[in-house]
């Protein structure tokens, strides 16, 4: 029977033991998630796929390559763009399930300032101010599964059961108020012990059992919204006009809101034995970091980019909210007789930690052609290997080997995301431009972490926390992009239209305690950008 009375065995085990990975909360997917970056800017700039590190002339330069903003010549600029979003999710389980979100919002606002020395190889230095949207996610998302490979009761089960006999404890233990305040206990155990998931085993005080089982039926729904703002202040320099350099202090502002559902029924109307459980992240980051390029002109057609973005070094605050709920009629009237049993469980957290986004490269190229037309490449590389996880104020000495092994890990999992641009201009009349762009993105895993191919001690590196054992991993990205201008005396107007594919694969928790189904996850946004500058 389960039950809150129980006998400690030694609760200095628990005190002598380092980290449990069991107990973390972030991982290399929350890393991916924090250090990714989407392609936004004017709408000029995202009508050619953001390949603009060697065109500059476009207040985007300052998120890209600084270096840009110093094309302008004693010209002020002020821009600002609005956009609106449609997304949609596909999910291939066994069924086709889709979910829908829209957004608007006001995607950057900039201001440039030229000024032109007397000087004969300093033609000009501008200063530059805005805002810039790094990185917007606004979806949902359904996976409907019959008769699934494993059950979550199943990884409840296991876990538990790995946790006693790793710690030599008891079962009655997990209903205890001390393992409550074990760091070692994974807390998917205690919550299912106290919701009735788990149940003390039959003759066998040293085990857990499953008593809800034979489960048939999974739904999830996932809940994601996150915003990612940069706040640039930029310098650049004209010498000669033949080299342009600059550079960007960008100060980052993060937040991040994931919320899941997840039930497993024994019957498709929810008539039967259950599980649920529903975990709420929701993660606020701000910090600094460096953007650094230059611009050299061959010829005066012809502009050859490079740049450089130093990590963003964040301080992060991250809230955990879970619960947990089971039904089962064999436990009907044990619940009505015992006024200390319960068939749910909740849990809320708050961790402080740092992080330091990847190293990122760009090397660009373009060619003008007198002012008919324009053709610009880039091709970027972010190092994800290089990202860090670090402790905050209120981390302990487990949690700087838990983050100091996961840095270490991570190479084994993660690698260099490699991203194409090209982007055509075309002048139709001297006011009037038409603009096409493609970009692609690789993804930032290898082929092993992708498909749970993982260490076995690697899991929870890679894809566990404490709260959330659902996780989806990124795979490859495609951008279609397509845009107009207009250029008056003062006044310019763009439009572009962004068709942005993302395909990753989903999985409601880890295949280390229990067979998981992974899931096709596709998502689809069409993305509309209206940019309106000024030059004074």
């Amino acid at each position: 029977m389960n039950t809150k009375k129980f006998t400690l065995l030694a609760a200095t085990l628990v005190a002598s033991q380092a980290y449990s990975p069991w107990a973390m909360a972030q991982n290399m997917i929350d890393g991916i998630r924090f250090g990714s970056s989407d392609i936004i800017g004017t709408a000029r700039y995202r009508s050619m796929a953001g390949a603009f590190g060697a065109l500059g002339g476009d207040p985007s330069a300052m998120s890209d390559n600084p270096a840009g903003i110093g094309i302008y010549r004693g010209t002020n600029v002020a821009s600002f763009t609005p956009h609106l979003g449609f997304t949609s999710t596909e999910t291939l389980g066994s069924e086709k399930a889709t979910g829908k979100d829209n957004n608007f919002s006001m995607s950057n606002f900039n201001v440039i300032f030229s000024f032109l020395p007397e000087n004969d190889y300093l033609v000009n230095f501008n200063l530059g101010f805005g805002i810039q949207r790094n990185q917007q996610v606004f979806r949902k998302m359904n996976a409907v599964i019959d008769n699934p490979s494993g059950s979550f009761g199943g990884y409840l089960y296991e876990q538990a059961n790995s946790y006693l006999d790793d710690y030599e404890m008891q079962a009655g233990y997990l209903g205890t108020s001390t393992a409550w305040d074990d760091g070692n206990v994974p807390l998917l155990s205690l919550m299912g012990y106290e919701s009735f998931a788990l149940d003390d085993a039959y003759g066998d005080p040293d085990h857990v059992d499953n008593p809800i089982f034979d489960h048939t039926y999974q739904h999830s729904n996932l809940l994601e919204h996150t915003r990612h703002d940069n706040y640039n202040i930029s310098a650049g320099f004209n010498f000669s006009d033949r080299l342009y350099a600059g550079v960007t202090v960008r100060i980052t502002d993060f937040n991040s809101l994931v919320e899941h559902c997840f039930s497993e029924d024994s019957e498709r109307d929810f008539s039967g034995d259950y599980i649920t459980y529903d975990n709420r992240v929701e993660t606020k980051g701000s910090g600094i970091g460096i953007n650094m390029g230059v611009i050299w002109k061959p010829t005066e057609e012809w502009r050859i980019g490079a740049a450089v973005h130093t990590p963003v070094w964040m301080d992060m605050t991250e809230f955990n909210d879970a619960s947990m709920e089971a039904y089962n009629v064999m436990y009907e009237n044990e619940l009505a007789n015992n006024p200390d049993a319960k068939n749910y469980s909740d849990y809320n957290d708050q961790t402080e930690y740092t992080f330091s986004t990847p190293w990122e490269y760009q090397f660009s190229t373009a060619y003008v052609f007198g002012t008919k037309a324009i053709a610009s490449f880039e091709y970027d590389i972010t190092d994800f290997t290089t990202m860090r996880f670090g402790t905050g104020s209120s981390s302990t000495w487990g949690d700087k080997a838990y983050y100091k092994d996961m840095n270490e890990t991570q190479k084994g999992y993660l690698q260099k995301q490699h991203t194409i641009k090209a982007g055509l201009e075309y002048r139709v009349t001297p006011r009037v431009s038409l603009r096409a762009g493609y970009a692609y993105k690789s993804s930032p895993y290898k082929e092993n972490a992708k498909f749970t191919n993982v260490n076995y001690e690697d899991i929870s590196f890679l894809y566990r926390t404490a709260t959330k054992p659902n996780y989806n991993t990124l795979d490859a990205q495609h951008y279609i992009t397509a845009g107009a201008g207009w250029r008056g005396k003062s006044w310019t107007i763009d439009l572009s239209c962004v068709s942005h594919s993302t395909a990753e694969y989903y999985s409601p928790y880890p295949c280390d305690f229990a067979d998981s189904d992974i899931l096709d996850f596709n998502t689809h946004s069409l993305e509309w950008d209206l940019s309106f500058g000024y030059r004074f």
